[in-house]
């Protein structure tokens, strides 16, 4: 197994020593946290400035955003366009590496809606007790 991006390398040396790393060990690693897959699912759309990401999800911190826009950079998912201008410019878009990402993203989106509607029709039925 060979992987490609820093923190995946990073556990793989860590780990493949001492066992094999499961590839959904690898992809939590690497999208692991609340905001990631929606930052990858939001950059599916093409290349978005750091404001439009904070208007598309707004519960997340600029701080939190901003730590997990350098991590997703850093692993090599997003690249990171800084235009010498003032105010300063700065674009996200998705790299090669991740512009398969939204694809293996789509099923979890459809498991957590039906889920979504599961828990809220057995809440209602609680409700109507």
């Amino acid at each position: 197994m060979q992987a490609k991006t820093p923190k995946a390398k990073r556990l793989l040396k860590r780990d493949v020593q001492r066992r094999s790393v499961c590839g959904i060990e690898v992809a939590i690693a690497l999208l692991g946290g609340r905001w990631k897959p929606l930052i990858v699912y939001h950059l599916s759309g093409g290349t978005k400035r750091f404001s439009e990401l904070r208007r598309l999800i707004p519960e997340v911190s600029q701080r939190m955003l901003t730590q997990h826009l350098r991590e997703l950079e850093t692993d090599g998912l997003i690249s990171r366009k800084v235009y010498p201008v003032v105010p300063p410019k700065v674009e996200y878009a998705l790299t090669e590496h991740a512009k398969e990402l939204p694809e293996t993203l789509r099923p979890l989106n459809e498991w957590g809606r039906k889920w979504q509607l599961a828990a809220s029709a057995r809440s209602s039925g609680e409700r109507k007790r």
